[in-house]
């Protein structure tokens, strides 16, 4: 039985040496609860839980997954986040990504800031000292950036020093007693908004956003009805592929689907962390002639990995909703969890800024399970 599986079980092996030669940790909740904090100097930290609370400095890059998320120390390297809360009152050496419907930031970024979510906050004692890149609903800026800002969102609120330009598509645009632009400013809204010009050295550009004329009614009808027709057959599309998996391959379903949601941090963590360190590991195994071939098998295990957490992100997320709306013990994986999966991600998609984040959780979830399924097969 295991002979079927000698490839993938290569790359599987493949993968999890590469974790240990990372020299990576993975945190994950313990049997008692979902909350996770860290209190030890720790290198590499890849972490999932309901509640996560950084306390103590990490060395190189810190991954971090959960609803609600405290980082109360320095990360020497990359900060990559996705939650619902993120507040972060530590410095940040490298990068930092951020997802959340919450991010507050109180500390020192030492490269870029990515930021995608509803609202943000950079207080006056944060800075950030490269570019800041973000779609959020609403964002307020108190703290120096060291380079350009570019964003699009609902209301912006700028408040602090910018060395380089600013180009924002916004609702709202807003210039504070403290803004000071050194580049040009150069903005899209519907409407002009009140800019004290002394603020922003360079120049001050704005460009009208469009609204729909009567004219282009027709027009827009025809967009909108081939705009349908695509998401109807995406719908279909996706529907008959949870099919296809639910009703002919049952058993390896369930299995994953179970593994899903009985083990949901930890199935996240390692979703997130076999996202990441894969194709790391391809990289590496690449530039030796030997591992090349090898490379390329664990790199045609990472696409099939990616096709199956796509598929499964609906069915899980579907079985999961069907559960706590009827408060059944059991989790039922049939065609309406396929039906209200789908349907859900689908129209979560269509929320500007944050619609993806519901979906990327779910996927990783699948992703983490999967592998996890995969590496029980061979143990």
């Amino acid at each position: 039985m295991k002979k079927r599986y000698l490839i993938l079980g290569l790359s599987c092996a493949l993968l999890f040496s590469a974790l240990n030669v990372s020299a990576a940790e993975f945190v994950f909740p313990g049997k008692s609860g979902g909350s996770v904090t860290i209190n030890e100097e720790l290198e590499n930290v890849y972490v999932a839980g309901n509640v996560v609370s950084i306390n103590s400095n990490i060395k190189k890059g810190l991954y971090v997954a959960g609803n609600t998320i405290n980082l109360n120390a320095n990360v020497e390297g990359m900060f990559g986040v996705a939650g619902g809360t993120v507040t972060v009152r530590g410095d940040v050496s490298g990068t930092m990504h951020a997802g959340a419907g919450s991010i507050f930031i109180d500390g020192a970024i030492g490269e870029d800031l990515f930021v995608g979510g509803g609202d943000a906050i950079l207080t006056e004692t944060s800075s950030v000292a490269g570019d800041l890149i973000a779609g959020v609903g609403k964002i307020t800026i108190n703290g120096p950036i060291g380079r350009n800002i570019l964003l699009t969102g609902g209301e912006v609120v700028i408040n602090s020093k910018v060395a380089g330009s600013v180009n924002v598509k916004v609702d709202k645009l807003e210039l504070g007693d403290n803004a000071e632009i050194a580049g040009n400013l150069e903005y899209t809204s519907k409407e002009k908004a009140e800019i004290d010009e002394s603020k922003v050295l360079g120049e001050v550009i704005f460009h009208q956003k469009e609204t729909a004329k009567a004219g282009s009614f027709k027009g827009s009808g025809i967009f909108l009805g081939l705009l349908t027709l695509s998401f109807l057959l995406k719908l279909l599309g996706a529907i008959a592929v949870g099919l296809i998996f639910v009703y002919l391959l049952k058993r390896f379903t369930g299995e994953v689907i179970r593994e899903s949601l009985q083990r949901f941090w930890p199935s996240l963590g390692i979703g997130f962390g076999a996202l990441i360190l894969i194709p790391i590991a391809c990289i590496i195994l690449a530039i030796s002639i030997i591992g090349l071939w090898v490379a390329g098998i664990l790199g045609a295990f990472y696409v099939l990995l990616i096709i199956l957490s796509s598929a499964f992100a609906s069915i899980i997320l579907g079985t999961w909703l069907i559960k706590v709306l009827t408060k059944r013990q059991e989790y039922i994986i049939d065609w309406k969890a396929i039906l209200v999966g789908v349907i859900v991600i689908k129209l979560l998609a269509l929320i500007p800024v944050i619609g993806w984040l519901p979906a990327l959780i779910f996927f990783l979830i699948g992703l983490g399970a999967i592998v996890q399924w995969f590496y029980r097969k061979l143990v």
